[in-house]
């Protein structure tokens, strides 16, 4: 899944501060992450411009990620296979 996480100002496209963008990213993903188990998820992408996190989650996770406030999107993303 592709996770999406309430910004706010430092988080916003027009925010020209790159190192404080990337670390209130950084925070914001982790306080979302920090409300999982260790079973809840695996294989976590952080994204650093963007309050975006992705991986690999069982249904108890994606039970907690939907009742989670601060998550705005989620997007189940499948490999596609070439064609060869």
């Amino acid at each position: 899944v592709i996770i999406g996480i309430q910004g706010n100002q430092y988080t916003a496209p027009e925010f020209q501060d790159d190192v404080v963008r990337k670390r209130e990213i950084k925070k914001l993903q982790d306080a979302v992450t920090a409300t999982l188990d260790s079973g809840d998820i695996r294989s976590v992408g952080l994204y650093d411009f963007i309050p975006f996190f992705s991986g690999q989650i069982s249904k108890s996770g994606l039970n907690k990620i939907l009742n989670n406030p601060s998550v705005t999107s989620i997007s189940i993303n499948r490999p596609i296979p070439l064609a060869q």
